[in-house]
């Protein structure tokens, strides 16, 4: 069984703030409650990981923005498990690129980055993947 995804947010309202003022970055905030099911097929003794992973579009296609892992313990089993992360980016670079959306990933492993077999137990273990409109929630930027 998969790990179920409870809660999830893109706080659009601080993305569109950051897109608005004179800093010269972009914050991208996302958070989320995951519930992990007693029959987990991981091996907790490889330090298994909650993977985050955020990719954006535009008109030339998808392009990786970040990836960002939370380890998981023996104790989160059959239980609730809580992830945040602020993403930040380079602003000019994001509006150059015309980004209309971004993609989120969430997936469960317990290999190693670099470790052979990893893209696949992501691809497997992948319990929720979404693409988020932009322009319905922040509209157009002033800049």
């Amino acid at each position: 069984m998969k790990p179920s995804l409870l809660k999830f947010n893109i706080d659009y309202e601080s993305l569109e703030a950051s897109l608005q003022s004179s800093s010269p970055e972009i914050l991208i905030d996302i958070s989320g409650i995951v519930y992990l099911p007693d029959d987990l097929n991981i091996d907790f003794e490889r330090a298994p990981r909650l993977n985050l992973e955020v990719s954006a579009k535009n008109s030339d296609g998808y392009l990786y923005l970040g990836k960002t892992s939370f380890n998981l313990a023996n104790n989160m089993i059959k239980k609730l498990t809580s992830f945040d992360k602020v993403f930040s980016f380079e602003k000019q670079a994001f509006l150059d690129l015309e980004i209309i959306s971004i993609s989120v990933q969430l997936s469960i492993s317990d290999k190693l980055d670099g470790e052979m077999g990893l893209g696949a137990q992501i691809e497997s273990g992948t319990f929720m993947s979404s693409t988020f409109p932009l322009q319905l929630f922040i509209g157009e930027s002033d800049e």
